[in-house]
């Protein structure tokens, strides 16, 4: 995907809004069809890319969080190979 193209086309809102609405109200993520899984794979995956670009310092900290309370081990510091906002590989 392309980063000047909007997270959610026009063409799929509703489809997408249609498929929101259905696994919120029964939490059933595996009624999915595979088509509906990677259509909500990809908006999120697009909208996560986007918030570790602009905020890996604070999404750091909340993993850490995370981890902490789960018991596994901690890194001190998120790679600094880019500055933020650079637009690099998240994963």
């Amino acid at each position: 995907m392309s980063n000047d193209k909007p997270l959610i086309s026009p063409e799929s809102a509703g489809y997408l809004a249609q498929i929101i609405n259905r696994v919120a109200a029964s939490f059933d993520v595996a009624a999915l069809s595979n088509e509906e899984a990677i259509e909500i794979y990809m908006l999120l995956d697009r909208l996560t890319e986007t918030l570790w670009r602009e905020h890996k310092r604070t999404l750091f900290l909340l993993y850490q969080a995370m981890l902490q309370r789960l018991g596994l081990p901690v890194d001190d510091e998120p790679d600094d190979d880019e500055p933020e906002g650079s637009g690099g590989d998240p994963h």
